[in-house]
């Protein structure tokens, strides 16, 4: 039986090859390599691998691409016989009815080789559950395994200089092109966006607080901001309130009314009002909501990646590290809320996403009564290393202790892997939990 990534591969191989080598479409050859980074794993046919690897190779030293140029580049490699000579590269032309097609050949070409991975996987995962591993883990890893692949996190992560440089140009122009517009995702708060450029996909973002220091109110406006305002999907991982509390709050909180005041049933009627129209609001927007409270990092992962294939998310909160479950390793919580630090940093990165993580700060800048520092990360050095960004949080000093409603906090940027440290002012409304910008 001749399987179907068998039987049509090499048709859709020969095609998207014959596209390439069309003549005077260089630009086209720069377009297909930034966008298909990985191409060269797309092939069935080793061949067809070889003959792309040769256009790559001439493209990146700025030469022709044209079927005279390929054959001689195979002919100095001692490769030209091997994939079928010049009447195979004319063959490749031929099936290849225009250039600009080659986006539809590479995206059949994407999904053979998915369907090749799939049944590999289906074989590996059918051996693991005939072993005697533990159901657990067999399980875990054969969802991940069959996740990443709509997240093409199993492809190959090696990568040329040569293909990255293109794709580092293309977004140099890009950003010539939109001067002034962000990088990554808006916040909401002109302060934390002005000094990241915007969450950035792949970056672990760690604001750390005291508790009551307003870290999830924070969190979840940037949330609120992201899913409502911006209509982008939110995944947010809450270990510690339950899902209702949090609409609950990110209502009050959306309507600048107070939650006593709701809860107690006191609301006035344009108060409640405003609480309805602020709750049909976040009720219709891509907010997705975990609140298990015993989730360990791998769990946090899987259900990351279903977030991530079925809804697109674009930004994980997670709150808070201290609370999510060791996972049965035998060792002190130090070491696993170091390794719970690198799961999530590796969670950003497979999934491709900015993960806004809490985390607490020990009692010794309370006690000393000074800003906290980066030391001051409850359980774990690991948090620092690990995170790209770490802002910390806490009130602004008040010499007449008067905590005033709102009150001035400061997000102490004091970690910036990619960018400038500083202070951002906020401004907390802890009647309906919300901060705010100070004015400019």
């Amino acid at each position: 039986m001749t399987h179907l990534y068998q039987k049509d591969s090499p048709e859709y191989e020969r095609a998207f090859l014959g596209c390439l080598l069309e003549p005077n479409e260089q630009s086209m050859i720069g377009d297909c390599l930034s966008e298909n980074p990985d191409a060269e794993s797309y092939f069935y046919d080793t061949r067809n691998t070889c003959i792309f690897k040769a256009i790559k190779r001439l493209y990146v030293a700025s030469s022709p691409v044209t079927t005279v140029t390929v054959e001689q580049a195979l002919r100095e490699t001692g490769d030209l016989e091997r994939v079928g000579g010049r009447n195979y590269l004319s063959t490749c032309v031929e099936e290849a009815p225009s250039p600009l097609n080659y986006p539809h050949y590479a995206e059949k070409l994407k999904e053979l080789q998915g369907r090749r991975r799939l049944i590999g996987l289906v074989e590996l995962i059918k051996r693991e559950a005939e072993s005697d591993r533990p159901w657990a883990e067999v399980q875990i890893e054969a969802e991940t395994r069959i996740l990443s692949l709509s997240l093409n996190a199993v492809t190959d992560h090696n990568h040329d200089i040569q293909t990255l440089s293109v794709q580092v140009l293309k977004d140099a122009e890009a950003r010539l092109e939109h001067e002034g517009t962000l990088s990554g995702l808006s916040t909401g708060f002109h302060g934390i966006d002005s000094l990241t450029d915007g969450l950035q996909p792949g970056e672990l973002f760690i604001i750390a607080g005291r508790p009551g220091s307003g870290k999830t109110a924070l969190a979840m406006n940037v949330a609120e901001y992201v899913a409502v305002d911006c209509k982008i999907p939110v995944g947010v991982f809450s270990l510690e309130m339950t899902a209702k509390a949090i609409m609950n709050r990110l209502a009050c909180s959306r309507a600048r009314v107070d939650s006593k005041d709701v809860k107690s049933g006191n609301s006035k009627p344009a108060d409640l009002k405003q609480f309805k129209n602020a709750a049909n609001a976040i009720g219709s927007c891509p907010l997705y909501i975990n609140d298990g409270t015993t989730m360990t990092i791998d769990q946090m992962q899987s259900q990351a990646r279903r977030w991530k294939s079925r809804h697109g998310v674009k930004l994980i909160v997670v709150d808070y590290v201290q609370l999510i479950a060791g996972g049965g390793f035998k060792e002190n919580r130090t070491a696993e809320v170091g390794r719970i630090s690198k799961g999530l940093k590796a969670m950003a990165k497979e999934i491709g996403v900015p993960v806004l993580a809490l985390s607490q700060l020990n009692r010794d800048c309370e006690k000393n009564q000074r800003e906290p520092e980066l030391h001051d990360l409850r359980e774990s050095g690991s948090i620092e290393q690990d995170a790209d960004l770490v802002g910390l949080l806490y009130a602004a000093p008040d010499p007449e202790k008067r905590k005033p409603d709102p009150r001035p906090y400061i997000l102490k940027v004091d970690k910036n892997r990619n960018g400038p440290t500083g202070d951002v002012a906020l401004v907390f409304h802890k009647t309906f939990t919300r901060f705010e910008s100070e004015p400019l």
